[in-house]
């Protein structure tokens, strides 16, 4: 669902931010003619050919910088951790819904029309107020969902049929 999807863009973001501002800070403090030494290993370069490999060095140090400057960015904008919480507070909202109208069925013969009235009332503006909160989606989003359902549902009878009906 939409929730995991954007947890683990999350996740993914933070990871690979966090690795390389690591690894970005760690070759920072190391000298660049030490790194130049460790990687080129060119015992009879000219002094042109080690000041046009250090220029490399710096452009790709800089590179690598700007890649993580601009994870961290596109992390910024997509918020995808907020994303997540949004429908996942969305999700606790409609069992809430839920939850109330499950009272309802249990104790309606027990109330009188003016409380099934003000309760109807109470879950109806709660139902729009979730509503409003959902973000809107697209008719794959839609479908996306339905056929996961389907699936669910399926998995779901299979292993109360072997659990539940004694096969196992």
């Amino acid at each position: 669902n939409k929730k995991n999807f954007y947890e683990n863009w999350n996740l993914a973001f933070n990871i690979i931010t966090v690795v390389a501002s690591l690894l970005l800070t760690v070759l920072g403090f190391i000298n660049k003619d030490s790194l130049y030494e460790l990687f080129m290993k060119k015992t009879n370069s000219t002094a042109i050919e080690k000041a046009s490999s250090l220029q490399f060095f710096d452009f790709s140090f800089n590179t690598a910088v700007l890649f993580v400057l601009l994870i961290s960015i596109l992390n910024l904008i997509f918020r995808f951790q907020d994303k997540a919480f949004e429908h996942n507070r969305a999700i606790i909202l409609f069992s809430n819904i839920l939850r109330d109208i499950s009272e309802i069925k249990i104790t309606i013969n027990s109330l009188t029309t003016s409380q099934l009235e003000e309760k109807t009332s109470q879950i109806s503006f709660k139902f729009s107020n979730v509503t409003d909160l959902i973000t809107p989606h697209s008719d794959k989003d839609f479908f996306n969902a339905k056929e996961d359902y389907y699936k669910k549902r399926i998995k779901s009878k299979a292993i109360d049929k072997k659990y539940i009906n004694g096969e196992k």
